[in-house]
């Protein structure tokens, strides 16, 4: 069976090909009745426009692509939650990678992404040298990062007041009487990384107190790198009487390793995290923590992508986006 052409629909429509053509591409006016006889026969004959020949003509795909470090990371899916959301609205559809923290991996995304002719890029980026991301920009692909930031790249940017609430975070460990307090640090190379680190310091140093350098973890992504940290953390003969968690993945790795050394969250150690633990839907005590808005990220990324995809909204802009610090019952005043 031949493949169905607008010539035929419309023939069957008892309109013009240019027409048809109108009505497809949307880009001109068509009265109601004719959209609506022609749309009726493309459901009739079951035709389907080529989409990569309608975007080539009208030089959009409709495209968005979020690109995440972890998809398994309930934070990024809120992201992209958030970002669907708002993206819908405007006729776009979302396409979502990750580069599974992989620096080499993400650059060849990003080019596999351009070839593919994306509209607009929101980016979660673990490469700090921002050229790829230029190029985009260069291209007229207008780019938008969320959660962490590239130095010296002028485009939107969406963040977390990391310094701020990781200093709150180790503050309320000090004020409950710590000073024997370790961090499970997020990747360093990353600026939310290193300012989550630079809060946690400024907190101590402000009290006057210092720990081993051993309390400092070094740069982790995963859970399993987290969980080998902290279990050498209980296998020292001075231990912390409080961990901090610079993200819930971070957390999840520590609760394995506090669980397989038989230390009990708050009764013997005090544990706190910057982030959304999903895991306190099932532990008790819940965990005290700097709670992110990710789905609020993304629809913010959506709601600035509107503007500018409509030629309406600023190239680029920054929004900080404050986390909520919730105390529950894993912090002990010693």
């Amino acid at each position: 069976m031949r493949d169905i052409t607008i010539k035929d629909i419309a023939s069957q429509a008892g309109v013009s090909i240019s027409t048809v053509s109108r009505v497809i591409n949307g880009n001109y006016p068509v009265r109601q009745a004719v959209r609506e006889k022609v749309e009726e026969v493309m459901r009739e004959l079951e035709y389907h426009p080529n989409g990569v020949a309608r975007s080539l003509r009208i030089n959009r795909t409709n495209l968005v692509a979020l690109v995440v470090a972890d998809l398994s990371n309930h934070f990024f899916m809120e992201i992209a939650k958030g970002l669907e959301a708002e993206v819908s609205r405007m006729g776009y559809h979302l396409v979502i990678a990750s580069s599974g923290g992989d620096v080499e991996k993400e650059r060849e995304l990003i080019d596999t992404l351009v070839e593919r002719r994306i509209d607009a890029l929101v980016i979660a980026a673990v490469d700090s040298k921002g050229d790829k991301l230029l190029r985009c920009l260069r291209l007229g692909i207008p780019v938008i990062l969320v959660d962490r930031a590239i130095p010296g790249l002028t485009t939107s940017q969406i963040l977390w007041n990391d310094f701020e609430s990781s200093y709150e975070l180790t503050r309320l460990l000090l004020d409950s009487g710590h000073r024997e307090i370790a961090i499970v640090n997020v990747t360093l190379s990353n600026p939310n990384g290193k300012s989550r680190l630079e809060g946690y310091r400024q907190a101590l140093a402000d009290a006057g107190v210092s720990v081993p350098k051993e309390y400092e973890s070094p740069s982790n992504f995963s859970e399993s790198q987290a969980y080998r940290y902290v279990m050498g953390l209980m296998d020292r003969e001075r231990r912390p009487t409080a961990i901090y968690c610079a993200n819930n993945v971070m957390l999840e790795g520590t609760l394995l390793a506090l669980r397989e050394s038989g230390m009990r969250v708050c009764e013997d150690i005090s544990v706190v995290v910057f982030g959304n633990p999903i895991c306190n839907k099932y532990i008790t005590p819940q965990i005290t923590s700097a709670e992110q808005d990710s789905y609020e990220m993304g629809c913010r990324a959506g709601e600035i992508l509107s503007g500018v995809l409509s030629g309406k909204g600023l190239t680029h802009t920054q929004v900080v986006i404050q986390s909520r610090l919730v105390e529950r019952g894993s912090v002990k005043r010693i």
